[in-house]
């Protein structure tokens, strides 16, 4: 028998529980206050931001290539498949920003799903990736292997190599390795296990490489010099690399410190313009602004469906705090994309070509 909350809203014995330790669930009436109040907070955060005498060229030239990458996989990316499978799309197991339009208008205006919008999403990165089929890639950061699954089933010839630290991604992916049902099962893709940091280029083969790929990596970075001169190495003469990532339109000081970014241990949110501004070993060919609102409405999907299946994850993976935990990410992570209607916080894309 459902229980009644003093709003009228029907509940489980595990939502009525979790109300009562004052863990509200989404769509709930105390759920909706508490984000339209984080809304007006972050609202008023970015029209005081006064970037006056900040530069961050010489800030992504300096120190280690990332920090924390252990913490990171320890506090988030390594946490139980299950509490992935709960949330992402089906198709493809995206745990990026999903497309839902160009102009504010049309994002507002759409009926996708999720797995449409991720779909989408891929379609254009092949698009502005100027990918033909035919290349090698190297995915950095391939995470639980969306990218990979995209192309493979549309391109019957393409080859894929893809990186990921994470040990829940590995063992995912493994398993869809053996699973001769699984496209990404095929021979055409190489799973590797490591970062930037760890893995030599004579392992990978200095210029193997037609196109390097990173979706929702280099916000993990903090020394994007060193990157990209790495990355140059990997790749043929003519060789390109496309960036997707969370970004910034402005420059937000406290986001530029790992210690500003609660849920992600080390990581940053770069200005746009300091992706443009790395040319020294690429030139860049083009750059787009993804409206944030397109990150709203996929961790607002992302944000039901966890609670649509609370009872397969509580208590069985997730306890009292870490429910909560979880369920302030989803909050305060929309929060961050929503104000002033996506325009200051979204996604970068970039299309470098190498330097010879």
């Amino acid at each position: 028998m459902k229980a009644i909350n003093k709003n009228g809203e029907k509940m489980t014995e595990t939502l009525k529980h979790l109300e009562n330790i004052g863990v509200f669930s989404y769509g709930s009436k105390a759920s909706r206050k508490f984000e339209n109040r984080l809304n007006r907070v972050m609202t008023r955060f970015y029209r005081q931001l006064d970037n006056t005498g900040t530069d961050t060229t010489e800030m992504a030239k300096e120190g280690a290539t990332a920090e924390q990458t252990e913490d990171l996989m320890n506090k988030h990316y390594d946490m139980n498949i299950d509490l992935f499978k709960s949330f992402l799309d089906q198709s493809y197991m995206a745990y990026s920003m999903g497309y839902y339009g160009e102009t504010i208008d049309e994002i507002r205006n759409q009926s996708l799903s999720l797995e449409e919008a991720q779909k989408r999403k891929f379609d254009l990165i092949c698009k502005r990736a100027m990918i033909t089929g035919r290349e090698r890639v190297l995915d950095f950061g391939c995470g639980f292997g969306a990218l990979e699954r995209y192309l493979i089933d549309r391109f019957p010839d393409i080859r894929i190599v893809g990186i990921t630290p994470s040990r829940t991604q590995i063992n995912f992916l493994t398993e869809c390795l053996d699973n001769p049902a699984d496209p990404i099962s095929r021979d055409r893709f190489t799973l590797i296990e490591g970062t930037f940091e760890t893995i030599p280029i004579s392992m990978l083969g200095p210029e193997s490489f037609d196109l390097i790929v990173s979706i929702g990596v280099l916000e993990h970075i903090k020394n994007l010099k060193s990157v990209f001169k790495y990355m140059s190495e990997l790749l043929v003469a003519d060789g390109r690399s496309f960036h997707h990532l969370i970004i910034s339109k402005p420059i937000i000081p406290l986001f530029l410190s790992h210690k500003g970014i609660q849920y992600f241990p080390g990581a940053r949110i770069w200005p746009f313009q300091t992706l443009e501004n790395q040319t020294e070993y690429f030139k860049l060919v083009e750059s787009w602004f993804v409206n944030g609102l397109n990150y709203w409405y996929t961790l607002e999907e992302w944000h039901s469906r966890f609670w649509q299946n609370i009872d397969s994850l509580y208590p069985r993976i997730l306890q009292d705090d870490s429910v909560r935990y979880w369920n302030r990410y989803f909050s305060d992570n929309k929060s961050a994309f929503a104000p002033m209607d996506g325009t200051v916080f979204g996604n970068g894309q970039f299309l470098y070509e190498k330097i010879p």
